[in-house]
């Protein structure tokens, strides 16, 4: 409704630098119902036309995401799942793990990708990754680009961990939340804040309950 409203936002969009844009449906979950598109001599009439078509109520630009997760695992845009718990009126991270794309370019274990477990003080990959199936052998090295993934720390972390709790800081109501962190050259970035955030994506990768 907004870019219904809006032309300069709408062609802001349409004008970006990466020539694409994301759509989604707000309410979609597990990296269901997102499309990325190429905006080139692409109209605003013609942007909503696809979204109203596609039920998507959700527009956002299109992340570069850093060169160092980008060799690593180039089919999509790889986000660090930090979670968050409010205590005492003030957020904790409790725990994090790094998804990878392989196989789908939508960075979630239900999507046939997988995640590994990430030390929360340091950022580095504690473990394998691991598929959601459970009968896939862990992942040390990745299946297509063959990077050994087991000595990486991800990048610009001590940000990573500032944005999660300023974010946590704007929602106190909801008491623990999953925040999908994209990283690119410069900074961090949320794509998304869950409040029913996957446990399973916490404990798969760890290989322990918590």
């Amino acid at each position: 409704e907004t870019l219904k409203r809006d032309e300069q936002l709408a062609n802001s969009f349409l004008n970006a630098s990466t020539g694409k844009v994301v759509i989604k449906n707000s309410r979609g979950a597990y990296g269901q119902y997102v499309k990325v598109v190429d905006t080139k001599d692409m109209t605003r009439p013609q942007l909503l036309k696809l979204m109203e078509e596609n039920n998507f109520d959700l527009l956002e630009e299109f992340v570069v995401q850093h060169d160092d997760l980008m060799r690593i695992a180039p089919n999509g845009l790889n986000t660090v799942r930090i979670m968050t718990q409010m205590h005492n009126g003030e957020p904790v991270v409790i725990g994090a793990a790094l998804k990878l794309t392989a196989y789908s370019n939508v960075d979630n274990m239900i999507a046939g990708n997988f995640a590994h477990p990430v030390d929360i003080e340091t950022g580095k990959i504690t473990g394998p990754g691991v598929y959601g199936d459970i009968t896939k052998a862990d992942v040390e090295i990745h299946p297509v680009t063959g990077i050994n993934i087991m000595d990486f720390r991800i990048p610009l972390w001590n940000q990573c961990i500032e944005t999660v709790k300023k974010g946590a800081l704007l929602v106190p109501d909801a008491k623990s939340i999953g925040w999908d962190v994209a990283i690119t050259n410069s900074r961090a970035l949320l794509i998304e804040g869950n409040h029913d955030w996957s446990n399973i994506l916490w404990q798969l990768p760890a290989q322990k309950g918590f």
